[in-house]
């Protein structure tokens, strides 16, 4: 292989991994446009110079190189969001307290969010991973298959697209400065969200004390028989249940007031480790089978 085609081995390689960035950012048409513009760049022209003499140790370094131009250069033909879903389909946003006049001018209502408590495990697709919760996050809640509540798939639209939360108006998953933006906010929680003489306050309080994820989790055994785990839940259950029927509290909002379901919680925390336990408690497969 001459020296010619030596470079023009180069211009391929950064050419299909540009189109893979670009699929990446929903902008594949773009692709003659910014490959125009990176094989001016300087730092292209002089490694296709000097492409031919370099050894397959130093092409490889030269390629991961040219990687963050590539994206900077996909990224600023796309500047706009084009309507993909493919955040909204994620996962839904966690408010923040830049939303805080949006649930006090109720056009954030309890019946749409969802707490979850500080010991939950939950997924963070920052991180692409599942994370423990350090502290308490409201957010709007998810459909059963995934993906926020509120995005209509068919139109690939938000019904609350006028007064979306802050997450949505700065989320961009083309911009890695907006995930920045989202790692430095402040989540808000119950207790931004309800004044000190509400109601629910003391209930809420009583039910963290008796059901909060830390505290069961120093006292249950983690591999301690199901009975343990079983009266615990139904004690939860109870507790729920004679709050709805005393406070008159609608289903839909007591993912709000009181987090998810117990049981919920702790079958979503089976699966993972907590640092401090070598395992959560399982659900016996018997159990599973005759509920």
């Amino acid at each position: 292989m001459g020296p010619s085609q030596e470079a023009e081995s180069l211009g391929g390689l950064w050419r299909e991994a540009l189109r893979e960035i670009l699929e990446e950012f929903h902008v594949p048409h773009h692709f003659s446009r910014v490959a125009r513009k990176v094989e001016a760049h300087p730092l292209v022209r002089r490694l296709g110079r000097i492409w031919p003499e370099l050894p397959l140790n130093e092409r490889r370094r030269a390629l991961e190189a040219l990687t963050p131009l590539l994206r900077e250069a996909a990224l600023r033909s796309r500047p706009y969001c084009v309507r993909c879903g493919q955040c909204c389909r994620n996962s839904s946003p966690v408010l923040q307290q830049e939303d805080l006049p949006l649930f006090e001018s109720g056009l954030i209502v309890p019946s749409v969010l969802v707490t979850l408590r500080r010991g939950e495990w939950g997924f963070s697709h920052m991180e692409g991973r599942p994370i423990r919760l350090e502290m308490e996050r409201v957010k709007i809640k998810e459909r059963p298959g995934g993906g926020c509540i509120h995005y209509m798939d068919p139109q690939r639209a938000c019904s609350v697209y006028e007064h979306r939360p802050h997450q949505c108006r700065i989320q961009a998953c083309w911009d890695p400065q907006a995930e920045e933006l989202l790692r430095k906010g402040t989540p808000l929680t119950r207790a931004d969200l309800l004044p000190p003489d509400h109601p629910l306050v003391p209930a809420i309080r009583e039910h963290e004390d008796r059901f909060g994820i830390p505290r069961l989790q120093g006292e249950l055994k983690p591999h301690g028989p199901w009975g343990e785990w079983e009266r615990i839940v139904e004690e939860e259950r109870g507790f729920r249940l004679g709050l709805m029927n005393h406070y008159g509290i609608e289903e839909a909002e007591m993912e709000f007031y009181f987090g998810r379901p117990l049981q919920v919680v702790l079958r979503a925390c089976a699966s993972q480790p907590y640092p401090s336990t070598p395992a959560e408690p399982r659900v016996p497969e018997s159990r599973k089978k005759s509920r």
